[in-house]
């Protein structure tokens, strides 16, 4: 293709009349690519009527071929932001420029330009990506004559401070506080801080740290009592540290005399506070006696911000502007009061004056456990002590925050820079799923032999619970020489012990807003891989199907840059091509891509922006919504009359703005309901409390259907996996049944097989979808493999594997359920079934129902999640109760559930659900020792019950399970 395509755009440096080039052609065929042809793209850059397409070839082109990017000189760079068509793109070429050999010559030409103020339109985002990456090549002088003139002054005078304790130089001045706190902090005295909202491990550390080890470095007397969830947090002689869930303790503590007081609670959201109880009790004691200092901090936005700070009942929250963050930074506002409070505020490597509040005095157990970590590695290096590093290569709460088995390839090359350097790794695990000690021995496993002699890992004890282990890894941070990290709690306990870290971005990390403000040069992020090995993560498959590679930053942002250019193309078919981004695993990049074709073309791709409202992505979502407000169509037959509120509401809510939902009354219920099935859980928890608000959760009271009743609607819904052996018999089983067929629809979601199985039954669902209703095949991969050998019934998978089942059945239903009264839900490998089995589940009238699934008639229960009192009763023992009886917990063989059910929220919760129910079980039995809760199936029988619908089972209706 290219040779046809050269030869003209040199003598004419236009585009061949009906020859174009195609965008999508470079993404596929890299190796076609030469320097010749980039050279060709660059002069087109000249022609008005080419301009556009060739900005988007030259992005693919940079993308696929980094190494031919010393073809856009820089002379070239400043014609396109000169153009009309590239002032808009030339940081985004900047940028890819910066993984090119050009790399020092575009920081110079920025630097030049920002220092002579002669640059002006250079967005934060360009300066932000060179401070995080190549901070070497800016320089503060540079930023600081930028943040005067750029209109966004706020990030760039973040980033201009960043910069500045980049190059050791002073950027927080002490302030005089005032009187009242000077005499406060005089004679020392007793705080109460209340850590009351429900969020993450390392929202807490970024949320107190700053505050806490402030007013214990500033005075030696201070005090500090602190009620949390996580008592096992702080160590530090003297910080008295209790379980916030103790509230006769907290009221008898309350009681006492504090010159302190600090709140941390969220009022505007009640339902997100540990422990509800408390805030009426603080409020009472406010009103008898007002201690001299008083701080009321909210979690506003997921930002930190101080509605209140009171001294000897004078307030300065206001005078000091406490209630928004100044900067885009999560610590900023923290770091700030503690200035104004005249606190002793530690930054960088400085260590804290008075010892870290989390590792004041590590345990002589950890100190012994560390100590023969060293040894062993000092043995493996014939004597020679090493520096340690200590890593932790695992997302918290989510999966893709860090690394997982297909990513090991990366984590090995990225290990192996750490010990060029000359350190010994320890690697520790963590109690998720995605970071048990098999995956940190999987991980050993993948390193080369010359970085395995220098790594060793840490193994959780039998019977230490989470907290024990979690104080263990806090203890051997305080001891480690370099932390190694992905950005999460890990980085927050690093930072506030003035400790040596490097930041693995992965696909979830936070970038500068969440990491901390006052990194030295050896506080940085990780290098990335050479750009040859990043650089076949862009190409497009030719085939459809194939899930997209998991990027980590900064290919991340390099893909983005080329995203924002490509929007300015009218290559409609290379929009279709991008459409493969949108099977990504990451929210960020369908984001992108449903922003990208839209834009493109609003009309040609409404479904699939109509599609991207039912994403399990907040952000994903409101790209759709905002995307078809910008097109202008008429989406009355789609969403109904009040159509633009309803799409209003998905941008507020990925905006998480929840409390400005009530103005768009019954609009915001379906963008609330979307929410349920987040991959948040802080959004799923906040959806589901804004619904019961508004009053939409309830369900209307339905009668039991009469035997003769019209027949409804119904979806049965199958996820597979491995299965392709049982797409025959599963067909066979369902034209079997008597019920119309006409009102069955089926969904099918494929998802991790190592086989053939999405083909097998997408060739059965074509060969009889005019059997059915409709038939809807879906593939989407989790990043889940079951490790060779282990059966999927062992104990220690059990969380991740039901987990992972539980996002795929919440996805099909998500995808899937439109018009449907009841779902069936289904598994392939359930052999056998009365052909009425429909019409009988359906006539006992129950919003959640399933038979018995047995390995042979009269047997006993084979799905052993359908249960009743913490699964000490089956359903072979609850025979002798009749012919219907109550469940606590259900089952996935065969299950019916009222749609209206799902539709009110109902879902398969994806982590474990209702630690407080009485009904649920210690999770010992999965690994999880002092955890409570349930999951998957199990999980839906303990919400529906918070929901006021009870699970019913037939014990006597019997269905025979493939016995496997």
């Amino acid at each position: 293709m290219w040779a046809q395509i050269l030869p003209r755009l040199k003598r004419l440096t236009k585009f061949v009349r009906g020859k174009r080039i195609d965008v999508a052609h470079t993404m596929q065929h890299s190796d076609e690519v030469s320097r010749e042809s980039v050279s060709a793209t660059v002069r087109a850059l000249n022609k008005r009527h080419t301009q556009k397409d060739a900005l988007a070839i030259l992005a693919a082109m940079l993308l696929v071929k980094p190494e031919y990017g010393d073809c856009l000189s820089i002379s070239a760079l400043e014609r396109i932001r000169q153009s009309d068509t590239g002032r808009a793109l030339w940081h985004h070429f900047a940028l890819l420029l910066l993984y090119t050999s050009q790399k020092d010559s575009v920081a110079q030409w920025l630097n030049e330009k920002l220092e002579s103020s002669q640059i002006q339109d250079c967005p934060a985002e360009l300066i932000e990506h060179l401070s995080a990456w190549h901070p070497q090549l800016l320089a503060s002088d540079s930023l600081q004559k930028a943040a005067e003139k750029n209109p966004d002054t706020e990030r760039l005078t973040a980033l201009y401070q960043r910069q500045l304790f980049y190059e050791n130089k002073e950027v927080y001045t002490r302030r005089t506080p005032p009187e009242s706190m000077q005499k406060l902090l005089a004679k020392g005295g007793n705080i109460l801080l209340v850590q009351n909202i429900n969020d993450g491990f390392g929202d807490e550390v970024l949320r107190t740290a700053a505050l806490v080890q402030g007013l214990l470095d500033t005075h030696p007397e201070i005090k500090i009592t602190i009620f949390t969830e996580r008592p096992f947090l702080f160590d530090h002689p003297r910080i008295l540290s209790l379980s916030i869930k103790e509230t006769d303790l907290f009221h008898r503590h309350l009681d006492k005399d504090w010159d302190g007081i600090i709140n941390f609670y969220e009022p505007y959201l009640p339902e997100n506070s540990f422990n509800h109880e408390l805030e009426p009790l603080i409020q009472e004691r406010l009103k008898r006696k007002q201690p001299s200092l008083y701080i009321w901090a909210r979690k506003d936005v997921n930002h930190s911000v101080f509605e209140s700070v009171t001294l000897e009942s004078k307030e300065y929250a206001h005078t000091w502007e406490l209630q928004k963050r100044k900067l885009p930074l999560n610590y900023e506002t923290t770091m700030r009061l503690a200035n104004h409070l005249g606190l002793a505020l530690r930054t960088g490597e400085n260590l804290p004056g008075s010892g870290s509040i989390f590792a004041s005095s590590p345990s002589q157990a950890n100190r012994e456990a560390w100590l023969a970590l060293k040894t062993s590695l000092q043995q493996r290096s014939g004597g020679q002590a090493r520096p340690v590093a200590l890593v932790n290569p695992f997302g918290g709460q989510k999966l893709q925050k860090g690394f997982h088995s297909r990513d090991y390839h990366r984590l090995a090359a990225l290990l192996n820079q750490i010990t060029d350097e000359g350190f010994d790794l320890v690697i520790i695990s963590s109690r998720e799923s995605w970071g048990s000690t098999h995956e940190v021995d999987t991980i050993l496993k993948n390193l080369p032999t010359a970085v395995r002699e220098h790594a060793v890992s840490v193994q959780n004890v039998d019977g230490q619970t989470t907290q024990q282990s979690m104080r263990r890894n806090i203890d051997f941070i305080s001891m480690a020489d370099l932390i190694v990290c992905v950005e999460g709690w890990t980085m927050h306990v690093a930072y506030s012990m003035g400790k040596k870290f490097r930041l693995f971005m992965a696909p979830f990390s936070q970038k500068a807003e969440w990491q901390p403000h006052g990194r030295t040069a050896q506080q940085s992020h990780l290098l990335r891989l050479s750009a040859t090995a990043q650089s076949t993560n862009f190409r497009l498959p030719e085939a459809s199907g194939s899930t997209p590679p998991v990027l980590h930053y900064p290919e991340k942002d390099m893909l983005h840059a080329a995203f924002e250019i490509w929007k300015k193309t009218s290559d409609r078919t290379f929009a279709q091509r991008l459409l493969y981004w949108m099977g990504s695993l990451d929210s960020d990049i369908r984001k992108w891509t449903i922003e990208t074709v839209g834009t493109i073309d609003c009309r040609f791709f409404q479904a699939e922006l109509l599609k991207s409202l039912k994403d399990c992505n907040r952000e994903v979502r409101a790209a759709g919504a905002r995307t078809l407000l910008a097109g202008g169509i008429d989406l009355t037959n789609e969403l109904g009359p009040d159509w633009r509120d309803v799409l209003e509401a998905y941008e507020l809510l990925g905006q998480y703005r929840f409390m400005e939902l009530a103005k768009l009354g019954h609009a915001a219920y379906l963008p609330l309901r979307s929410c349920l099935n987040n991959d948040e859980f802080e959004v799923n928890r906040d959806a589901k409390i804004m619904l019961e608000r508004m009053n939409m959760s309830r369900l209307q009271a339905h009668k039991d259907p009469p035997r003769n009743m019209v027949l409804p609607k119904i979806l049965i819904l199958t996820p597979v996996k491995n299965a392709a052996h049982d797409a025959p018999g599963y067909f066979e089983r369902l034209l079997k049944l008597d019920y119309p067929r006409h009102l069955l629809s089926l969904g099918i979601l494929e998802s991790d097989s190592t086989d053939n199985t999405f083909a097998a039954f997408e060739s059965l669902a074509e060969k009889h979808k005019t059997q059915f209703s409709k038939i809807n095949c879906i593939r989407k991969d989790f990043g889940y493999v079951i490790p060779e050998g282990v059966p999927r019934w062992q104990p220690n998978i059990q969380y991740q594997r039901r987990s992972i089942l539980a996002f795929s059945r919440n996805e099909l239903l998500q995808r899937t359920l439109t018009d449907e009264e009841w779902v069936l839900w289904l598994d392939s490998d359930v052999l056998e079934f009365p052909p009425d089995v429909i019409q009988r589940l359906l006539s006992y009238g129950k919003d959640i129902i399933q038979p018995h699934c047995v390995l042979k008639y009269g047997g006993q229960t084979f799905d052993l999640n359908a249960w009743r009192n913490q699964a000490s009763l089956f359903m072979h023992d609850l025979r002798t109760e009749g012919e219907i009886t109550e469940l606590h917990a259900v089952g996935g063989t065969m299950l019916l559930i009222r749609a209206d059910c799902h539709r009110a929220g109902l879902i398969f919760p994806t982590s474990l659900y209702g630690k407080d129910n009485p009904r649920v079980r210690s999770r010992e039995d999965i690994g999880l020792p002092g955890e409570r809760g349930e999951l998957e199936t199990e999980g839906l029988g303990i919400m529906a019950a918070d929901m006021n619908i009870q699970c019913w089972g037939l014990p006597h209706l019997e269905i025979i399970h493939a016995d496997r």
